[in-house]
């Protein structure tokens, strides 16, 4: 259906933000004013305790205008695609974003001229000041890192090179590559596009998958030599600001910037490689689900049930999800009410839509959750997972100050991916339906092998490219092809024998946040595994203490954030955890086949 003929009860209300881009415009005119006025502060953040604070005001007020600019294109492009609007106005914002890193590169450079003692004189001048002492404190922490202002700018329009790079690979998989076609279910023609490869290479006809498969496998061998020169670029772009901020590797700085220890970041790995023949358990259960003689790289994405007839309205889900997640305190039913009954939820397709399924927010606005339900269960998952993000985001909204209202990567989906494996394993319990139960099972096996199993095979490749960027190896696309097939053989063992060696080349994730973005998956669903053990458990104190970590967004380091809901990430038995309840639910699952 059309944007228009969907009903406005299943649609976002986004005039929170802007009632139209006429509205819009009108701040859109004056940014570039605001952007140049900061620049006025520049050697003079330090003259006194009110010039800081006046200035950091300023910038708050900057950033807040163009986060609701840029939030509000974000929005109304996923609505729908075809919207050339949208589509300016959002790249307009990047450029004025880029803009805004390069006028404000002389801050931390001049911050960072001053020992601490001066910092801390102000805070007691100034009460106000105390509100960005853990943002004073982690720029001291880093202070080796940060370079001259002249530099700084340097850096920042490298970064800028290295975002070049990124989207023309997103030009290449998704507008300018060539799928072919392909005959679906139906005998009828179908052109592959970007946005419909998922779709059919989850198809129950296992020839329409292994036609997708071909398709894709054709295509990217087309562009592999142009995907490789965008990732090597890319990579040599943010190697070299690591090296010049004075790191042996992308991967030292992105760890330290994060404040992750590298005893995490090998303890994931080391869990993953020794767990690989859980992961080929699961290769199993995928092959005896199919009855193949074979196990080939195109049935990983099939249909592994059938499936239940059940349908489930908007309405029903709602009524669902509310009684379901109940158990967390009445304060987790409100904000959920408060989603549903204010708009913030966009539930349904229409016509040139994005698809997927996310939660969005910024300081300044309520988060906003963009769905695609179609009345199965596992839309009801989806819904639960992103709705676990938006209560997260909301009660950071709600008691952190701007500064630290983005959660780090590391601890962005424990929420999320805990209210789906607690609605799966609720579920199992209380649901009658043996497909349904089948459903929401296999959903959490696929989950968890696709976070744990999967993010770390990606994990393996990006950091043995960059190591090789490093070394100052010479690189061809035939030594990453040959690299991501060989790192991927352990994880399959006997079990699947051929692959598509071009795989690496369509995952956007190696282009997010400079990479070694892809680990913290697998962090993720650890974490989550043993949140829902502990509330399905009914651990004493675990409601209170999730509804702590709800809270707490960037206000401290990852790792301590977790610790709050007693997991450890730095110790052996939360992994453990997470690997016995993927391995018990295979098993439930072998139980429900008989």
């Amino acid at each position: 259906m059309k944007r228009s003929q969907v009903k406005a009860e299943y649609k976002w209300d986004l005039t929170e933000l802007y009632s139209d881009y006429d509205e819009w415009k009108k701040d859109i005119e004056h940014i570039d004013d605001k952007i140049e006025a900061l620049t006025r502060y520049k050697g003079h953040l330090l003259d006194s305790s009110d010039s800081l604070l006046e200035f950091l005001k300023d910038q708050r007020e900057v950033e807040k205008l163009l986060e609701r600019l840029n939030f509000y294109t974000f929005l109304k492009s996923d609505e729908d695609l075809s919207e050339t609007e949208s589509q300016k106005y959002t790249n307009m914002i990047h450029d004025y974003f880029a803009k805004y890193n390069v006028k404000t590169s002389f801050v931390h450079p001049e911050l960072l001229e001053s020992d601490y003692d001066v910092i801390e004189q102000f805070m007691k001048e100034k009460e106000e000041l105390r509100e960005f002492e853990r943002y004073f404190k982690e720029l001291y922490r880093l202070k080796p890192h940060f370079l001259d202002p002249h530099e700084e700018s340097t850096l920042t329009e490298i970064g800028n090179i290295a975002t070049s790079f990124r989207d023309s690979s997103s030009f290449i998989r998704d507008i300018e590559m060539d799928f072919k076609t392909i005959t679906d279910e139906d005998g009828n023609e179908v052109k592959l596009l970007a946005s419909n490869l998922s779709k059919y290479s989850r198809s129950k006809e296992r020839n329409v998958r292994k036609q997708v498969y071909d398709r894709e496998c054709e295509a990217y061998n087309r562009s592999i030599n142009s995907l490789t020169a965008n990732y090597l670029g890319y990579l040599k772009a943010i190697e070299m600001e690591a090296q010049h901020r004075h790191y042996n590797s992308y991967l030292e700085q992105t760890l330290n910037e994060s404040a992750i220890s590298r005893e995490v970041y090998e303890k994931i790995k080391k869990f993953t490689k020794e767990n690989c023949g859980a992961y080929q358990r699961y290769l199993k259960l995928i092959k005896d689900c199919l009855g193949v003689d074979e196990l080939k790289p195109y049935d990983l994405s099939a249909p592994l049930v059938n499936g239940s007839d059940k349908k489930y309205t908007v309405e029903d889900a709602k009524d669902l999800i509310l009684k379901t997640f109940s158990a967390y305190g009445d304060y987790y039913v409100k904000i959920l009410k408060y989603a549903f009954d204010n708009h913030c939820i966009d539930f349904v397709p229409n016509e040139n839509k994005a698809t997927g399924w996310y939660s969005a927010y910024i300081p300044y606005a309520k988060p906003r959750v963009f769905g695609n339900f179609q009345d199965k269960i596992l839309d009801v998952s989806s819904l639960c997972h992103e709705l676990g993000h938006f209560v997260n985001q909301y009660r950071i909204i709600e008691t952190q100050p701007p500064q630290y209202v983005y959660q780090s990567t590391f601890c962005a989906e424990v929420a999320s991916l805990n209210n789906e494996i607690y609605f799966s394993f609720k579920m199992l319990e209380e649901e009658d339906d043996i497909e349904v139960k089948k459903e929401v099972l296999m959903n959490f096996i696929k989950t968890f092998a696709g976070n744990f199993f999967g993010a770390i095979r990606q994990a393996l490749f990006e950091e043995a490219i960059h190591t090789a960027i490093v070394d100052g190896k010479a690189l061809s696309s035939k030594d990453l092809c040959d690299e991501w097939r060989d790192i991927s053989k352990p994880f399959y063992g006997d079990m699947l024998e051929s692959q598509n060696s071009t795989g690496w080349a369509g995952i956007p994730h190696f282009f997010m946040g400079g990479g070694y973005y892809v680990f913290c998956y697998s962090t993720g669903i650890v974490g989550a595994c043993n949140l829902a053990h502990k509330l399905l458990t009914q651990e004493d104190g675990i409601k209170e203490k999730f509804a702590e970590f709800l809270t707490l967004g960037d206000s401290m380091d990852p790792i301590d954030s977790l610790k709050v809901l007693g997991i450890d990430m730095e110790d052996d038995a939360p992994y453990q955890i997470a690997i016995d309840m993927f391995e018990d639910a295979i098993a439930k699952f072998y139980e429900l086949l008989k």
